[in-house]
């Protein structure tokens, strides 16, 4: 592994950014009133907030965000898969989420559509744990189990 050294520029606009303290047109704008409009300079449809860039500018949620998502996801898998000694790989970054993976105790679904009783339409969570001790059913954002 490396040291994780970061360059002084790099570690300012991370601490800036966690800070929600980058000039933005938002900040431009509200606060230094030196800018003509507080819009996304990418999108232009709202205001350019540390928020925005980073959690609803549309154009990198549908690669971007997804990206970050998945990743996420495969992780909690991994993790719960080798807590519950179900089959899995040795390195995490080669692990793919299979459909089902169970054993005597438990059962992991993974991105499995949910039959409802009335219509939902995001209805695919990213995992499901069924618990055949307990005879529960969880949806990996609220698993107490994990």
């Amino acid at each position: 592994m490396g040291k994780g050294d970061l360059k002084i520029q790099n570690e300012s606009l991370l601490c800036a950014a966690q800070e929600k303290a980058i000039r933005t047109n938002y900040i431009k704008y509200h606060i230094d009133k030196s800018s003509e409009n507080s819009l996304c300079r990418m999108c232009g449809k709202r205001g350019e907030t540390v928020h925005h860039i980073v959690s609803e500018y549309e154009k990198l949620a549908q690669k971007k965000y997804k990206t970050r998502h998945d990743n996420v996801a495969r992780k909690v898998y991994w993790e719960f898969c080798k807590k519950n000694v179900l089959e899995h790989k040795e390195r995490r970054y080669e692990h793919e989420p299979k459909g089902v993976r169970e054993n005597e105790n438990v059962k992991l679904l993974c991105y499995m559509t949910a039959e409802c009783d009335s219509v939902i339409e995001a209805r695919k969570p990213d995992i499901f744990l069924v618990d055949k001790i307990r005879k529960k059913l969880y949806d990996c954002r609220y698993c107490s189990a994990w």
